[in-house]
C-alpha cells in the first residue's frame, strides 16, 4: 500500500490502486507476497490505470470489489456504450488518465520530492502483529514504477509515453 499512497495523483488514496487486495484477498495464484517488494510497481501500475478507467466511467469502488479484474469491467462498459473496446484498449484509457493526472500535478509542481510517505512509515518498524519488524521499502519500488510508467527519474512522463498514449 505504501507505493500507492506514495504516488496517488490525489494524495494518499487507497482507492486509487489497493494493492492490499493483491497480498491479502486474492485467489492464492494471484497473491503477492506482503512482505517484499517483488511485483509491487507492475501491480501499483496495473490497479492505478483500472481505478482510473473505473473513474471515468462512473464504477462505484465499492462494486468493484466484487468484479476486481479488469476482464470483467470492460465487456460492461463495451455492454452500456456500444463501444467495443479491447481489453488492452480499456487498459490504456486508465493509463492515459493517470498520465494526464500526473502532467496536471508536474504543472503545479509536484515532482518525485512529493512521492514518498512519512519517515516514521520507510524507517520505524511496526512493533506487533503479522507485520513486525517492516518498513515500507520505498525506493525500489519507485524506481520500478518510474521506468514502468515511462517516466523520467523525476516523474515526470517523458515525451515517448505521452506519444504512445496519443497525448500532445
Amino acid at each position: 500500500m505504501g507505493l500507492g499512497y506514495a504516488t496517488s495523483n490525489r494524495g494518499a488514496c487507497h482507492l486509487r490502486g489497493y494493492s492490499m487486495t493483491l497480498e491479502w484477498f486474492a485467489p492464492q495464484e494471484m497473491r503477492l507476497d506482503p512482505f517484499t517488494t517483488d511485483g509491487k510497481a507492475a501491480a501499483q501500475v496495473q490497479l492505478q490505470d483500472k481505478a482510473a478507467a473505473e473513474d471515468a466511467v462512473g464504477v462505484c469502488t465499492f462494486a468493484s470489489f466484487g468484479a476486481t479484474q479488469p476482464e470483467k469491467l470492460f465487456p460492461m462498459y463495451n455492454a452500456c456504450t456500444g463501444e467495443n473496446l479491447s481489453l488492452e484498449e480499456w487498459m490504456q484509457a486508465g493509463e492515459r488518465i493517470w498520465n494526464i493526472e500526473r502532467l496536471f500535478n508536474n504543472k503545479a509542481g509536484l515532482s518525485r520530492k512529493d512521492d514518498t510517505l512519512p519517515p516514521r512509515m520507510t524507517r520505524e518498524p511496526l512493533t506487533n502483529g503479522a507485520v513486525q519488524n517492516q518498513v515500507v521499502e520505498l525506493a525500489p519500488m519507485l524506481e520500478e514504477y518510474y521506468r514502468l510508467r515511462g517516466w523520467d527519474d523525476d516523474g515526470n512522463p517523458s515525451a515517448a509515453k505521452l506519444a504512445e498514449l496519443g497525448i500532445s
